[in-house]
């Protein structure tokens, strides 16, 4: 049985049927499959170590003598986890052994990816990166993998890493010791790095060495987030040693059996299988990284590295690119420290151009843009600076500003979730409350036929319903919020600009109904819903309403093609605008109205570059003073189309 399919599109282990590790985060194809890093380290091995002996007999017996019949959830328990089934349903599946790469096969393998990573940004940004600064991005990535493969790796510390993360350990003092000295190669390997980039060997050398001592501590709280964040043992470990992890965990099963230090019998290929990652609180427990009277520090460092793991979802290929620019930033800084830099103007320029690199870089790789990442660089800078204040005995918090929330122009995971909900209530009001297959019919005709007279009888069946809607939408926050009717019409108006975003009429009537489920229409509407969708413009101007009005249509396809910028750059943004106005108060600031408005605009403030604005606040108003204008010219030129429609 393949992996089933989760909220969200996401896809549970095709072998083990565990879910994604995270929100937003999918599980990768390992060797052919859809599946768990456990699963994939677990086949990997079977197949390094010959799961099959040299006279034919498999190694590992099915318990039950009937293999392929066993248990092989990710939830089974260990006592009952088979690994002769495991390994043939990893073969069922279609895992292939000739796929694993080895040795300078993983290296060219790695390069090739990272070759990838930087076409698609070549192929993104063609008009906004200069070859010079392409040229730059592609050595700062090339030079932190070179740093890597040439590193030294302490094989005592990391035996002793790997071994706190399986299950029959407990975390002792000696992995907290052994954890804070690999974080430190973390800085040393930052260092590495920037001795082999020519620009950076153009700043002053004061300047270099100042850098890295004042700005390598950001780097290696920025790993230690990501370690205490990640949702699996060997995730968390290849966040320590990057792509040398699996490797190295095959040094440490092969050294397990020849030394006694661990005094502890572990049974090969179940120590892959029941991996488990660690807390933060447990490597703290005797103080080594805040010590535990430091109540509030404690806290203020635990909000840290749940806000960097929830906002900055960098990809592990990203590290060079981020370490080079928390090597650079100096915005925190005292004043005096920056001026004594002799190189500051050039450091500043690098700083922008290691801004430029990640922006792209993420872009290029995240398309849809629903993480918050590229447009917040400065906010990680804060939080990181944030944990290594509380990290220092000696310095004191009340004149840090930390009583402020961390990243506050971002949301906290509490007000993402609450967004959620609110999303999922509409989308369930629009389930209950229903448009009929003979709508369908009716929505989907002009973008087959180009033919908008059937249009308005529409629009006056939708606006019943959607009054319904909303008025049941409000319902549910409260009986005493009443649908007021200026709202509504605001609202409606804003429902055509969303479903005007659509490129296809299947993502339009999706919206409509309230679900992604495209089998709920009939075949032969669903058949058309890959057709394109009809626009708001091409509605009045075949209705003939800019007839005559050649500036007014330039003006609206202006307008709209402003507005789709935000609509589009984020469902939750056209979410929050549109209850926004739902719950505006004439005569009062609504608290639901000031809750849904402070959210937006922390949304917005993800993408100030993009809206070419200063702040969130900065969004909001032009978004509000663009749809308004918006409204007063459909207004017009419906006018208009009405009084022609009466001459003739």
């Amino acid at each position: 049985m393949s992996g089933t399919t989760v909220e969200g599109g996401q896809e549970n282990c095709n072998v083990c049927d565990c879910p994604p590790p995270g929100q937003n985060k999918n599980h990768l194809s390992h060797y052919g499959v859809i599946s768990c890093f456990n699963c994939k380290a677990f086949f990997k091995y079977c197949q390094d170590k010959g799961f099959v002996a040299q006279d034919g007999q498999v190694k590992y017996k099915c318990k039950k003598k009937r293999p392929g019949s066993c248990n092989t959830h990710y939830q089974a328990k260990t006592k009952d986890k088979c690994k002769e089934c495991r390994y043939l349903k990893c073969l069922a599946q279609g895992m292939h052994g000739s796929l694993i790469l080895q040795g300078d096969q993983r290296k060219k393998f790695t390069r090739k990816h990272l070759h990838g990573f930087k076409k698609k940004v070549k192929a993104a940004s063609p008009a906004l990166m200069t070859t010079g600064s392409l040229q730059r991005m592609n050595q700062v990535i090339d030079a932190y993998q070179e740093s890597l493969d040439e590193i030294f790796v302490d094989f005592a510390m990391m035996r002793q890493l790997f071994h706190c993360h399986f299950l029959q350990t407990d975390w002792i003092e000696e992995n907290s010791k052994a954890l804070l000295k690999m974080l430190q190669m973390h800085a040393s390997n930052l260092s590495h790095m920037m001795s082999k980039l020519d620009f950076f060997s153009e700043v002053n050398v004061q300047d270099r060495v100042k850098l890295i001592e004042k700005n390598a501590h950001l780097y290696i709280h920025y790993i230690m987030a990501k370690y205490f964040t990640a949702t699996e043992g060997i995730s968390q470990l290849s966040w320590l040693f990057g792509s040398k992890a699996e490797e190295l965990l095959g040094k440490y099963v092969l050294f397990k059996h020849e030394e006694p230090f661990f005094k502890i019998l572990i049974s090969d290929v179940e120590d892959l299988m029941d991996m488990q990652e660690r807390s933060f609180f447990e490597a703290n427990q005797w103080g080594h990284i805040i010590p535990l009277f430091k109540g509030k520090r404690l806290k203020i460092f635990s909000n840290c590295i749940e806000a960097i793991h929830h906002h900055f979802q960098y990809p592990q290929f990203f590290n060079g690119l981020l370490g080079y620019f928390t090597i650079l930033t100096t915005d925190h800084w005292s004043y005096k420290d920056k001026n004594e830099l002799a190189d500051l103007p050039k450091i500043i320029g690098l700083h922008q151009q290691a801004k430029e690199m990640i922006s792209l870089g993420w872009s290029a790789v995240r398309s849809d843009h629903k993480v918050v990442g590229f447009e917040q660089l400065q906010n990680l800078i804060e939080t990181l600076q944030a944990m290594s204040i509380v990290c220092d005995p000696t310095s004191h918090l009340s004149e840090s500003g930390l009583d402020q929330p961390i990243t506050n122009d971002l949301c906290t995971t509490l007000e993402n979730d609450w967004i959620a909900s609110s999303n999922r209530i509409m989308k369930k009001t629009f389930r209950e409350h229903q448009i009929d297959h003979k709508w369908i019919q009716t929505f989907i005709l002009p973008g087959c036929h180009n033919k908008f007279d059937s249009i308005q009888s529409f629009l006056e069946q939708a606006m019943k319903l959607g009054k319904k809607r909303c008025e049941i939408i409000l319902n549910r926050y409260g009986s005493n919020n009443n649908l007021h009717p200026n709202n509504f019409q605001q609202a409606i108006m804003f429902v055509h600009v969303i479903c005007n975003s659509f490129q296809q009429i299947g993502g339009h009537i999706n919206w409509i109904m309230g679900t992604d489920d495209l089998n709920l229409l009939n075949e032969n509407h669903s058949a058309l819903a890959t057709l394109p969708n009809w626009q708001i413009y091409q509605t009045f101007n075949a209705m003939g309403a800019f007839v005559h009005k050649k500036r007014e249509a330039l003006k609206f396809q202006e307008l709209i093609e402003e507005l789709m910028t935000f609509v589009r750059i984020d469902e939750d943004v056209a979410h929050l605008f549109i209850m926004s106005i739902l719950f505006k108060d004439e005569t009062r600031r609504s608290p639901l109205q000031l809750q849904f408005e402070k959210v937006l605009v922390k949304k917005l403030a993800q993408y100030n570059q993009v809206f070419r604005v200063q702040s969130g606040d900065d969004a909001l108003c032009k978004m509000k003073s663009l749809f308004l204008e918006y409204i007063k010219l459909s207004a017009r030129v419906s006018m208009f189309h009405a009084e022609n429609m009466s001459k003739n």
